[in-house]
């Protein structure tokens, strides 16, 4: 591979915008320490706050204004196989609240026991936030991203079916959007 087919093009002046869900690796972005694409390795959490829900148990919320864009927080937990993610599950039957987020090739990442505070974020069929997958210095890692804008006090919530959520029952769907489906896919 020639040199010219390496380079990458960055958009913006100062900061950079991947377009490519790969965070810049610290020490080699043209923008040095003015990048913003480091927000995993940074920890660069919103304030976030987890609290107990009247119908949903347990939810994750906005403790501050969330722009459209921005990175929320990191969906992290036990990484393990998909032969073990469906042994656990057949373990728990009838528990519903227990789901994987399919991480890289065979892999899923359980946050039943412990985790980031995304393991907090419910379900909704109209999600304030979307979970996407991104090059971390070479491994794959989730993060929330809101995609509208979330103003404090607001739950946190993202579609797990267009997430690569694992559900292994249908549960009924709480959620009481307008587009509510009835069910949280899996």
């Amino acid at each position: 591979m020639n040199e010219a087919s390496e380079t990458i093009t960055y958009v913006g002046l100062t900061n950079c915008s991947c377009q490519m869900q790969v965070e810049c690796i610290r020490g080699n972005c043209h923008s040095g320490l003015g990048c913003s694409n480091q927000q995993m390795q940074d920890r660069a959490t919103s304030e976030l706050s987890v609290k107990k829900h009247i119908s949903k148990g347990i939810a994750l919320f906005a403790g501050e204004s969330i722009w459209s864009g921005d990175f929320v927080c990191e969906y992290t937990g036990e990484v393990i196989t998909r032969q073990e993610y469906r042994l656990r599950a057949s373990q728990l039957v009838g528990a519903t609240n227990y789901y994987g987020v399919v991480g890289d090739n065979d892999e899923i990442i359980d946050a039943r026991n412990f985790g980031s505070v995304a393991r907090f974020a419910n379900h909704s069929c109209q999600p304030n936030c979307v979970l996407e997958r991104w090059d971390v210095c070479g491994e794959t890692c989730c993060g929330l991203f809101a995609r509208v804008d979330i103003a404090s006090g607001d739950e946190i919530t993202f579609d797990y079916g267009a997430s690569g959520r694992i559900v292994e029952v249908w549960i009924l769907c709480r959620c009481s959007t307008t587009q509510c489906r009835g069910y949280v896919p899996g």
